[in-house]
């Protein structure tokens, strides 16, 4: 599968927020937007939120850092990172080819920050320099990167690259040269530090990779295009949707529901799941339900169906009986169906 988008990048404007739209107080490896990290190693604490105030009219939202606890002191290990994980399928129409990377960024500190394109394989890395010119100001970017010269790019549903914007870096990771190099690097020596002040923010928007020496306008998609893209990689349920409905099934057992679910989109992989507030699922049939929900499993799913196994206590189901799978009205039921990489 090759995409039908020039932009590699998915979810480049940050519009879909299948986990939430903020985060407080992120942790190292926490996905915020659809298909974007943070990594870090740091003591400064910040938040990440969905942002609606934009440069144009081309999104709906930006990705925001907001420092809550400033670190001023950057220890050579230390590192935050925005990092957007590209597929071989995608990748392959930028791959051996000049390369454009374009976005707007608005912050409160000005100053030199880093862009990195990192191998699959993290033993070949290109880093550019941009300016933020004028405090708390929308500015577009755009950076040429020259064919790849050397590394392991991996291909099919596998990574690829990552593209990594660098909030603040030490000098272990952050002692990079501009271009091309054979290591494993973030930055170059020139970063500011945006953790240094409370009121430092950084937002993102329109974040555009694509084929070619130059940079054409972001690419508007259709937002059931950009939604599908996203679900190659996580689909989620709950989340406040009063009775959000997951599938239907039967009881094999006196206490384990099985429940099947065509999924909306082919999935990258096949994916594991994750869950949040196990009690506020229930499995029902009119005034019977599966009740004190205790564990959800993954059971004999495959890229285009998911299928669940559910275990709780039985009021008054009978082996065998149907039912449908469905959360409660609260934002703390989410069911995370996921093949990320």
């Amino acid at each position: 599968m090759i995409s039908k988008s020039r932009n590699v990048i998915q979810n480049g404007n940050f519009d879909v927020w299948q986990r939430g739209t903020t985060f407080t107080g992120v942790a190292s490896t926490t996905y915020v937007a659809d298909r974007w990290k943070v990594l870090k190693n740091s003591d400064g604490v910040f938040d990440v939120l969905q942002n609606a105030t934009n440069p144009n009219n081309a999104s709906l939202y930006n990705l925001q850092f907001d420092v809550t606890t400033a670190d001023g002191t950057v220890g050579a290990a230390n590192y935050i990172i925005l990092q957007h994980a590209i597929e071989g399928n995608f990748f392959m129409s930028v791959r051996d080819k000049p390369m454009t990377l374009s976005f707007w960024t608005k912050a409160k500190k000005t100053g030199i920050n880093c862009i990195a394109l990192l191998s699959s394989a993290g033993d070949e890395t290109f880093i550019a320099e941009y300016t933020v010119n004028t405090t708390a100001t929308w500015e577009k970017k755009v950076i040429q990167i020259p064919p790849i010269p050397a590394g392991t790019w991996g291909t099919g549903t596998g990574i690829a690259a990552y593209l990594r914007f660098c909030v603040y870096c030490g000098s272990t990771s952050g002692d990079g040269a501009v271009g091309w190099q054979a290591a494993a690097k973030i930055s170059t020596a020139n970063q500011v530090n945006n953790m240094d002040s409370t009121d430092n923010y950084v937002q993102y928007s329109q974040v555009q990779l694509e084929a070619g020496s130059s940079a054409t306008e972001f690419e508007v998609m259709d937002p059931t295009d950009v939604l599908s893209t996203c679900q190659r990689y996580l689909v989620t349920h709950g989340g406040g949707t009063a009775y959000d409905r997951v599938g239907g099934g039967f009881l094999p057992t006196s206490a384990i529901a099985s429940v099947v679910s065509t999924l909306p989109t082919t999935m990258r992989a096949t994916p594991t799941i994750g869950y949040d507030a196990v009690g506020s699922w229930c499995c029902q049939y009119g005034s019977n339900q599966l009740t004190a929900c205790t564990a959800i499993a993954i059971q004999n799913s495959t890229t285009k169906v998911l299928g669940l196994n559910v275990t709780g206590t039985l009021t008054p189901f009978t082996t065998g009986e149907a039912f449908f799978m469905s959360a409660n009205n609260t934002t703390a039921a989410r069911l995370y169906v996921s093949s990320e990489i």
